[in-house]
């Protein structure tokens, strides 16, 4: 009986420890995602339309579309990651 409540309060324990990086987790990933967020908008695209040549204008165009994807392709990380740990968070009530 002993050992069943010693297993009860580690898995338990393991549970809130598990919850608690989860929670880590998504903290960590949306602070990456406003890193990205802030660096990919520090200069306005209405001033780099109004001072710079079709060229420039394309190449901005083409980085902003890098950025976008990366983006993206991290955002469907963190929603795969957190559909293996923790699908529920997902779940619209």
């Amino acid at each position: 009986m002993e050992m069943e409540a010693t297993a009860l309060a580690d898995n338990r324990s393991l549970k809130e420890q598990n919850d608690e990086l989860n929670g880590q987790i998504i903290n960590l990933s949306i602070q990456g995602a406003k890193n990205l967020f802030s660096a990919s908008f520090s200069e306005s695209l209405a001033a780099e339309i109004s001072s710079v040549s079709r060229d420039e204008l394309m190449e901005a165009i083409q980085k902003q579309e890098e950025i976008n994807y990366r983006l993206q392709d991290y955002i469907d990380r963190i929603i795969v990651a957190i559909m293996e740990t923790n699908p529920s968070i997902l779940e619209v009530k």
